[in-house]
């Protein structure tokens, strides 16, 4: 349970302990986000009590759902799995996350979330007095609330569990009141967290740094958007990313240089692959548009399925080919176009000798 007869001191020196192990950035994990196979998804009776487990494959994140609370269908690749609390205007959607390695950090994650909802970022002895610690069965975690500075701001509630390989978020946000009233099933969910094959605990050797780019300069870009934050650690083979949020939904925007000239057909039908599209047999059937970066011209492509959407803009910068790609559920996607445009065209490269 959460730790409410111990003393403060000792949550504190928990939370502090957490924070330290996991504030070094982690650049060499890779992100893996799955969507559960619907037919391993338990039909969840309402107000009959404690409802049944998810069942997962071996090695991963299991709970129990609390009273009322349903497994939604999750169309966010960003996601593991999206439950449902509540229903009509109550209703809000419960995200968890899996993410490799430490992910940046605890501390990283709860100030990026903090932007979220208009708090400014706080020291690591001010995060480790607001968190609280989580006594699951075997997955030991922290539970953060954070409540935006007005009225009208939003409030989130999450739950961070790091492990040896993998850090899982389990995260919601919506209106004050709404919140307050699944705050006390939120916390019942995150005290039955467990992991199919035991959990390990996390260790605190540094991870190895980062490969530098091909072309040996680094991206910069201008002021970003709201609901843009750059991550603590670039995702698998990217020198950069950002998460794009809007409420509960999030896109992945990733820069990744790759030495030597790319076919443009063969990533685009990649990308097609990914979000669920047949391929091109030439790029005239859908004509990419062209776009500059740092004085380069590049190609943008749009490319939209049935949930996900995928932009993508490809530009070639002397020896390397950069890649600029932004990934999620197609409302969130198609609606960040022009932000996307803006944030590419403000591109530059920190070092670059042709600057």
């Amino acid at each position: 349970m959460i730790c409410r007869t111990r003393s403060k001191r000792r949550c504190l020196s928990v939370a502090a302990a957490l924070v330290a192990c996991f504030g070094c950035d982690d650049r060499g994990t890779e992100v893996r986000s799955y969507s559960v196979p619907k037919e391993q998804l338990a039909v969840v009776p309402v107000d009959h009590g404690p409802q049944p487990s998810l069942v997962l494959p071996s090695g991963t994140m299991q709970w129990d759902l609390p009273a009322g609370w349903t497994n939604a269908a999750n169309t966010n690749p960003m996601r593991f799995a999206t439950l449902n609390a509540g229903t009509g205007d109550e209703q809000v959607e419960v995200a968890i996350t899996q993410l490799g390695g430490a992910a940046g950090g605890i501390a990283a994650n709860i100030n990026r979330w903090r932007g979220q909802v208009g708090l400014p970022p706080a020291s690591d002895e001010q995060l480790a007095a607001d968190m609280q610690r989580i006594e699951s069965p075997d997955a030991p975690g922290v539970l953060i609330d954070l409540i935006g500075p007005t009225d009208e701001s939003p409030r989130m509630l999450a739950a961070i569990f790091p492990t040896e390989t993998h850090t899982w978020f389990v995260k919601t946000m919506g209106p004050r009141p709404v919140l307050e009233r699944h705050r006390s099933a939120f916390v019942d969910l995150c005290e039955t967290v467990r992991f199919s094959g035991g959990l390990t605990q996390p260790t605190t050797t540094p991870p190895p740094a980062p490969s530098p780019s091909p072309g040996g300069a680094a991206p910069a870009w201008g002021e970003l958007p709201v609901g843009w934050t750059a991550d603590p650690a670039p995702k698998a083979m990217s020198v950069a990313s950002l998460t794009v949020s809007d409420g509960m939904d999030e896109a992945s925007l990733t820069i990744t240089p790759l030495g030597g000239d790319q076919d443009l057909l063969a990533n685009v039908n990649r990308w097609r692959r990914q979000v669920g599209l047949g391929p091109l047999a030439d790029l005239s059937e859908a004509e990419p548009v062209p776009v500059e970066v740092a004085g380069e011209p590049g190609r943008l492509v749009d490319i939209g399925g049935s949930e996900v959407r995928t932009l993508g803009v490809v530009s070639t910068r002397g020896p390397t080919t950069w890649f600029y790609k932004l990934t999620g559920p197609d409302r969130l996607v198609a609606g960040q176009r022009d932000a996307f445009e803006t944030f590419v065209r403000s591109i530059r490269f920190k070092g670059d000798t042709n600057e």
